[in-house]
Parts: structure tokens; C-alpha cells; sequence
């Protein structure tokens, strides 16, 4: 193929960013509902298993909950 080198050199030699990753939050039950099931039409069960897992890891917080960026 045309550029061969380049393309090599994209995957070896590829652009990096000195800043950091993003931090991540826990996710709202509630947001994550509506935008998997009624957004993008998952089945109630698939949903539901998702959210089980992620509030196993503690990585799920209900809308009611405030964090200390809310105040």
C-alpha cells in the first residue's frame, strides 16, 4: 500500500498527551436508565444486570445521593 512508513509509524510512534486521564465519577442509576433503555432501547433485563454489576464495584450512586460537588 501508498504510505506504508507512515502508516507504520502512526502505530509505533503514535501522538501522546502529557496530561492526565480524566478523573471518573460514579455513574447516577437513574441517568444511566434512561439513556440505556429508553435512548437506546436495551432490554430492562440487560439494563438491570449492567447496574447490579456496577453497584457491586461501588461505582453507582443514585440522584439523591449529593457529592461534595453539589453544594
Amino acid at each position: 500500500p501508498e504510505r506504508l512508513d507512515e502508516i507504520r509509524s502512526l502505530f509505533l510512534e503514535h501522538p501522546t498527551t502529557p496530561d492526565a486521564l480524566p478523573h471518573s465519577t460514579h455513574a447516577v442509576e437513574e441517568d444511566l436508565w434512561a439513556f440505556l433503555q429508553d435512548e437506546r432501547g436495551f432490554s430492562e433485563r440487560r439494563v438491570q444486570r449492567a447496574l447490579d454489576r456496577l453497584t457491586g464495584v461501588a461505582r453507582l450512586r443514585s440522584s439523591s445521593q449529593p457529592t461534595l460537588f453539589d453544594f
